[in-house]
């Protein structure tokens, strides 16, 4: 006889007690447990009865309010978290030497990462001669029997295991299948109608029937992209036909589906599959989920995918659509947090790392991406961010089954920004011109890029001509500056040079033409103003005031582009703000859908005036030392190839101002621009000639009523407001 004394016992960080003496009696072949209690709270778990090898003998083991969250250490690693109670009672006999067993359990409120399953009711028996098992499993959820599976499992010994089991489901919670399709699909949602045969073995089941899907929601594991479908699939052999499945996105994107899914391997599903997509949401991923290129993607095109699930092939042929943000990191340096595959271990710990395999070992992806201007590319590089839209016709994005990755393709850059950084203090944003190329031959750090980005500052002109040696005849005015960066060659280790522009004041080009250019003056120069924010007046100069007024111009501005970069990112919309500086400052508000763009600007002429200053405040009434300007931008066409302008601007040169050379002096504009691109100049000679020749032979009568059209407008579609 041995007796447990009440005792604590911890069981996965909990704790369990043993509260009254357990005997447990060694007989002759057989062991009796007597009172064996184990609780937690109201949890109980107990044990009576027999362990032998005589199917005569019972062992009963009784869960009362046994919380199945206590279950979560076996579950989570299919990514499952359960709740809910469970109780009733599993008899096993001949325990020792062929055990059956008569289960009658059920979970009170049963859910699976807080979605509620139901309650459930288990039924099951084994014989001890181990030759058929009988279940019945059913689950009651908001009073209707969301699912019930009956039959027998045969445990024939010389014809093998034979399954017969029908499988009813009415409006089932999908999430119940997630543990078997976790490798591919995850975050499912929505509810699953079946009307299944289960047939076959256990090693090689068959299932035949038909499969509705209800609102359910899925996250493809690769491309983490959520989606929603409503259809009714059939089932053959465990193959499920798909026929122009529709799949929606959260932004009401969508996409048809037809091909088959094989189960009959169920740990490696073959998918045989096109989608064809219509501004589907494509790619959903960061930089820890594929750290060779991300972000979001929406994209109309052709999508198939062939294979199993660990080797598939996937051929892509699609455009981008509208709010697609693509990220290529080509940068080396990163975050330790940033990579999900690095552990910390004790040096003390001699056990040796198990390499975890890979869920998606043999992917193999060849991408053909017809980028427009919609699609925002960002290509992050050790000396700072590159973000622009753009175009790019033939795009080839290339992945082996052995992760080598490789583009091909040019991207010709329309508008975009370089913020250039410097150990996280300097922060510089540069307006990327019109015209830049990137080009990828292979290797994307490898790629060429040839392209003009403008840093502009409202700064004294006069410590430029000190420079040069000369005396400045405007005085220490404020000036606009655009330095020019031309960055060229490689996109890791480019060729970079520098311009000077002056677009308020051309003369001053012409002054310091010279000067300028010397490749030594105007480098020194441009890295002065990039970082200074002011012209180095050269020798002779205090060095402790050029030194503090760097400090100060890099912190204030690394804080203003941070402010800047907050907004921009934030849920305002259609609304941009841009404080350079202290005395520089301008928003802009985009208005029917983007068609009508409003930009203001707001600086100091003289760079003595503060815009934070209660004595300039904009709500103060000392706004004279400040100037403002305005800018008005209407698209007539949708697409901007007619655009009207109108702007309220300061006459910066004295030239013309003969009315009061002291203050400053405003002039109105107003235009109206016309814009076609071409690819090429042949296109643009074909349509010149063309036109030429439509022009010659139009008829002499025409209809008087008649509109008359633009010159490039007869085999378009334009549209007025």
């Amino acid at each position: 006889l041995l007796t447990l004394l009440p005792s604590d016992v911890i069981l996965e960080h909990q704790s369990w007690r043993i509260p009254q003496n357990v005997q447990v009696h060694l007989l002759d072949g057989k062991t009796k447990v007597d009172g064996f209690a184990l609780s937690n709270g109201q949890q109980v778990v107990k044990i009576d009865g027999f362990i032998s090898d005589n199917p005569e003998d019972k062992l009963k083991v009784n869960f009362t309010k046994f919380s199945m969250h206590t279950l979560d250490q076996l579950t989570k690693a299919s990514g499952i978290l359960l709740g809910g109670t469970l109780n009733g009672d599993v008899i096993i006999t001949g325990i020792t030497k062929t055990p059956g067993v008569d289960a009658q359990l059920g979970i009170d409120t049963l859910n699976m990462n807080k979605t509620l399953v139901g309650n459930v009711k288990i039924v099951s028996s084994l014989d001890n001669e181990r030759s058929e098992a009988k279940v019945k499993l059913n689950i009651l959820n908001r009073g209707l029997e969301t699912l019930n599976i009956g039959g027998t499992y045969a445990l024939g010994k010389e014809a093998g295991d034979k399954l017969d089991f029908d499988v009813k489901m009415n409006q089932t919670e999908a999430i119940i299948f997630e543990p078997f399709i976790k490798e591919l699909i995850s975050d499912v949602k929505g509810t699953v109608s079946t009307n299944l045969k289960l047939t076959g073995t256990a090693l090689k089941p068959q299932l035949n029937g038909d499969i509705t899907l209800n609102n359910t929601g899925l996250t493809v594991n690769y491309l983490k992209t959520a989606y929603t479908v409503n259809d009714k699939l059939t089932v053959t052999n465990s193959v499920v036909s798909i026929d122009k499945m529709i799949l929606k996105d959260t932004h009401n994107g969508q996409g048809t589906v037809t091909g088959k899914v094989d189960l009959n391997n169920l740990s490696n599903p073959d998918i045989e599959a096109v989608l064809t997509a219509k501004n589907l949401m494509a790619l959903n991923t960061t930089f820890k989920d594929n750290h060779l290129y991300f972000g979001t993607a929406y994209s109309t095109g052709r999508f198939s995918f062939n294979g199993p699930v660990d080797n598939m092939k996937i051929d892509i042929k699609a455009s981008t659509e509208a709010g697609t943000v693509f990220n290529i990191p080509l940068n080396t340096s990163s975050t330790v947090g940033d990579y999900d595959f690095i552990k910390f271990v004790s040096h003390n710990d001699t056990a040796k790392a198990v390499a975890k395999p890979r869920a998606f070992n043999g992917v193999t992806l060849n991408f053909d991406l017809t980028v427009d201007e919609k699609t925002t590319v960002k290509i992050t590089t050790d000396y700072g961010v590159l973000e622009g839209t753009g175009q790019a016709k033939n795009l080839n994005l290339r992945i082996n089954s052995l992760g080598d990755f490789d583009i091909f393709g040019d991207f010709l850059i329309t508008s975009g920004k370089f913020e250039f950084t410097a150990k996280n203090f300097i922060s510089k944003n540069f307006t990327v011109n019109q015209g830049g190329t990137i080009r990828w031959t292979g290797n994307p750090a490898n790629a060429e890029i040839n392209l003009n980005a403008i840093y502009e500052v409202r700064t004294d002109i006069s410590n430029l001509y000190t420079a040069a040696g000369l005396q400045s005849p405007k005085g220490s005015e404020q000036v606009l500056v655009q330095a020019e960066l031309i960055i060229t060659k490689s996109l890791i280790q480019p060729n970079i040079d520098f311009d000077f522009n002056f677009p308020t004041d051309p003369s001053i080009k012409d002054d310091l033409g010279t000067y300028l250019a010397d490749n030594n003056n105007r480098s020194q120069q441009a890295l002065s103003i990039i970082v200074r924010r002011n012209f180095a007046p050269g020798t002779g100069s205090n060095l402790t005031n050029q030194v503090l007024g760097t400090a100060g111009s890099a912190v204030s501005e690394f804080a203003f582009n941070k402010l800047n970069s907050f907004i921009s990112q934030s849920n305002i919309k259609n609304f941009d703000l841009n404080i350079r500086s202290f005395n520089d400052a301008s928003a802009t508000v985009r208005l029917l859908h983007q068609r009508l763009v409003l930009n203001g600007n707001v600086f100091s002429n003289t760079g003595n005036s503060n815009l934070f200053n209660t004595g300039t405040n904009l709500l103060n009434s000392n706004i004279n030392n400040l100037t403002t300007d305005f800018e008005g931008q209407y698209l007539i066409r949708k697409d901007g190839s007619l655009t009207a302008r109108y702007s309220y601007r300061v006459l910066n040169t004295t030239t013309l101002n003969t009315i009061d050379q002291l203050s400053a002096q405003y002039v109105n504009g107003l235009g109206l621009v016309y814009q076609r691109d071409f690819d090429s100049i042949g296109e643009f000679l074909r349509n010149f000639f063309r036109r030429q020749r439509n022009n010659n032979n139009t008829p002499a009568t025409k209809n008087p009523n008649a509109t008359p059209a633009l010159p490039d407008e007869q085999n378009e579609n334009d549209d007025y407001d």
